[in-house]
């Protein structure tokens, strides 16, 4: 987790960092007002099953003294149209988290290709003589796009959680340490576990789809820049059996991924 950590943060420029550090900003917020929300509809539902409940509790008893709130149903009404702007203003606050996390991650791709592009135009001209424009193609557009959609979206959904779950772990201290302490434990120690387990399938598969992807690039390429001949030569089907086990076992495997 540490060593992918390192790796995803040495492909970000300092520009990156930056929009980074506000993502995560937000990220707080969102979480801060996910376990506001919740916490909005928890008084709701206890003065539904014990209508006495606000006699105990400060806050909902001056809640209960508003002039609008002074009846035991105008009181539960208060409540719950608490409860229902909470969610809805969260939910809507989240969904703009989300756009933010999706529109920087995401602007990565555009950011990772074109550096690539500007470091292939960087190269003298006899280091393409040996190499393959699919595999060049393949690099920057593809490749480009499924580390961004496998490894860093997934990463960063669950970085943007962080605040979430410490805020909660900070709610359950406060509550029970021992069941805090507990829940850290168990689900940090069953996601090590998980995670070492899959990592080198993961590994695996990635070279394996990697290979096979170019050469589909590769197959593909060959068949544009030499349509004339194979179509002279009828060497349709081998290209295209070429291309069709390339591309299923691409396919496959990005689903086992």
């Amino acid at each position: 987790m540490f060593r992918l950590t390192k790796t995803i943060f040495a492909i970000f420029s300092e520009d990156d960092k930056l929009h980074l550090a506000g993502v995560f900003a937000v990220a707080i917020v969102a979480a801060i007002i996910e376990v506001m929300g919740i916490s909005a509809v928890m008084p709701f539902i206890g003065v539904l099953a014990d209508p006495h409940l606000a006699d105990h509790h400060p806050i909902l008893l001056a809640v209960k003294h508003l002039p609008f709130a002074q009846s035991q149903n105008s009181f539960a009404i208060t409540l719950g149209a608490f409860a229902i702007i909470s969610l809805v203003f969260g939910n809507l606050f989240l969904a703009y988290a989300n756009w933010h996390l999706m529109r920087f991650t995401y602007g990565l791709a555009h950011t990772i290709s074109y550096r690539m592009l500007r470091r292939y135009l960087a190269r003298d001209f006899e280091y393409f003589q040996s190499k393959n424009t699919a595999t060049i193609k393949k690099n920057i557009l593809d490749e480009v796009s499924q580390v961004v959609g496998s490894v860093i979206v997934p990463y960063m959904q669950a970085l943007s959680k962080f605040p979430l779950v410490v805020i909660i772990l900070i709610v359950l201290l406060v509550i029970d340490p021992l069941i805090a302490v507990s829940m850290a434990v168990i689900l940090g120690g069953a996601y090590m576990l998980v995670f070492g387990a899959m990592r080198r399938y993961l590994n695996r598969i990635g070279t394996e789809r990697m290979a096979k992807n170019e050469i589909r690039f590769r197959a593909a390429q060959e068949v544009l820049d030499g349509l004339v001949e194979i179509k002279l030569l009828g060497k349709e089907g081998f290209y295209r059996q070429r291309f069709e086990h390339a591309s299923k076992s691409v396919a496959e495997m990005l689903a086992m991924s």
